[in-house]
């Protein structure tokens, strides 16, 4: 399989860069992107899909409008709290993992259309296609809730 559009191919720890780790579904063997950007120019970017690895193997695919660094900020301080209402703290809870185990990758964005258009739609519909391609829907991953239907009649 190969994803053209890969932004970046490494893992990144909550303070510094790992080791290159290239993502894979839970039931694939590595995927192999052609060429990657590194993780901390996008520290700063919005409207990207994500995603997050806990230390068992299971993902998360998610999506923000916000700068990137902001929403593992709050997925870390979710993690800390507890909040067992969300998918990815109470994994963590229940499985006795701590924040500095949690990894991100950002793995797609979405441009400002060219032409106008509904940006916040388009970064909808990316993130239903890669928990798609991954997997990553519970109890193969962490994604709960996914409404693919959404997008059938637009």
């Amino acid at each position: 399989m190969c994803l053209h559009n890969i932004v970046c191919s490494r893992w990144c720890e909550i303070t510094f860069i790992t080791q290159p780790y290239i993502f894979k579904k839970t039931t694939e063997s590595g995927l192999h992107p052609h060429g990657y950007k590194h993780c901390q120019i996008y520290m700063f970017k919005h409207f990207v899909v994500y995603l997050l690895k806990c230390p068992c193997g299971l993902l998360y695919v998610g999506e923000t409008t916000q700068k990137i660094k902001d929403r593992i900020s709050k997925h870390k301080s979710t993690i800390r709290t507890g909040q067992t209402a969300l998918p990815v703290p109470a994994h963590f809870q229940k499985s006795g993992h701590t924040v500095s185990q949690l990894k991100y990758q950002v793995i797609d964005t979405v441009p400002i259309p060219r032409r106008g258009g509904n940006r916040l739609l388009a970064l909808h519909k990316l993130e239903m296609q890669w928990i798609h391609r991954l997997d990553t829907v519970w109890p193969r991953g962490l994604n709960k809730d996914y409404t693919p239907v959404m997008f059938i009649y637009q």
